[in-house]
């Protein structure tokens, strides 16, 4: 065996025996505490969700603008595109393919 082997095997064993240990010491938790405690973990696991969905999708749509700002800008100068001009499909190939 080597010594890489060796030391992950006994940093598995340490872990085991702390995993058993902290098992053997743990007190549970009243019931009467645990519907409480869950609740608050949920609420707060919901309200999290919603911020991060919140701060996504308004990042997105910032981002979203200002890229279609730029092409109209830079790409179009200001003019409508033309029917069947595939801008968007064509810089997403070029963008896919560097990113």
């Amino acid at each position: 065996m080597n010594r890489r082997k060796k030391k992950v095997n006994c940093w598995e064993n340490c872990l085991e025996k702390s995993i058993i240990n902290r098992k053997d010491k743990q007190e549970p938790v009243p019931a009467s505490n645990n519907s409480m405690l869950l609740e608050d973990i949920r609420h707060m696991i919901e309200a999290t969700r919603s911020a991060v969905a919140t701060a996504v999708s308004a990042g997105l749509t910032v981002l979203y603008w200002n890229i279609g700002k730029r092409i109209r800008d830079e790409i179009l100068k200001g003019e409508r595109a033309e029917y069947g001009q595939e801008i968007i499909a064509s810089l997403g190939r070029v963008i896919g393919s560097r990113i």
